[in-house]
């Protein structure tokens, strides 16, 4: 029974042997849903719009009855971050798609000259007005298809790489919101700690509160790396597939 924050999480610490408690799931990898006084809520990954925080990994639930320790603005967050991963996974698929399709058009291309050029071999190619002269015509007609069927996919390529790097873009956004509203709770548990009367609650807070900036910094250095790595990785994209155009282009005039 659960009618606030339920958080979904990897039901063991790192070394995948030792059970993680709730104040290791906030060191970790988690997201969450709102129960919205329901009382149940699933713990599969269904019930969190399909996001996996530790994959390949076995899962628990646990339930904040109080909304404590998240805040609407971080649960806002932390379901956006999962949300763009997705959307990258699919990005990373459609341009396996386009690429297929790419080389689908090229072997087109080919067994298409390689049809019209049986004539080398002692065979009469006939075209539209029946006769050999023709044979130019139909091998014309074959470039200015294929150079459109190409052109047509290395637009598509530029979009879904377009689309690809947005996403890789709002993905690594979250990971820095992420960061800052870790180093919030952090701060949250660090304040939390020294109200405590209790010694084994003030320890439990400190270690989080520790736990939780160590976190927030780690992600913080992650993302401005990543941010230049996806600058890096985009420039180098679409250097190559401008190259690959011109040669293209290039090899049929």
């Amino acid at each position: 029974m659960c009618n606030g924050h339920v958080y979904f999480s990897s039901r063991f610490k790192a070394d995948k042997t030792t059970p993680a408690e709730f104040a290791d799931v906030m060191g970790m990898g988690f997201t969450i849903v709102d129960a919205n006084n329901t009382g149940s809520v699933t713990c599969t990954s269904d019930t969190f719009d399909g996001a996996d925080p530790s994959p390949d990994t076995a899962k628990q639930c646990f339930c904040d009855d109080k909304k404590t320790f998240t805040s609407f603005s971080e649960v806002q967050s932390i379901q956006e971050f999962y949300r763009a991963e997705t959307m990258v996974s699919t990005t990373e698929s459609e341009i396996s798609t386009v690429m297929a399709s790419q080389y689908e058009a090229e072997m087109s291309e080919y067994e298409y000259g390689e049809y019209y050029s049986m004539e080398d071999y002692g065979y009469e190619t006939y075209g539209p007005n029946g006769g050999m002269d023709d044979c130019h015509y139909c091998e014309e007609e074959c470039g200015m298809k294929s150079e459109y069927t190409m052109q047509q996919e290395l637009a598509k390529m530029r979009n879904v790489l377009r689309k690809k790097y947005s996403k890789m873009r709002e993905v690594n956004k979250y990971r820095k919101v992420t960061a800052r509203n870790k180093r919030i709770s952090g701060d949250n548990a660090c304040t939390a700690a020294q109200r405590a009367k209790d010694p084994a609650e003030k320890k439990k807070q400190r270690k989080l509160c520790y736990e939780l900036r160590t976190e927030s910094s780690r992600l913080t250095t992650e993302s401005e790396i990543e941010y230049q790595n996806i600058e890096d990785q985009e420039r180098t994209e679409e250097k190559y597939l401008s190259e690959e155009t011109t040669k293209i282009i290039k090899d049929k005039l």
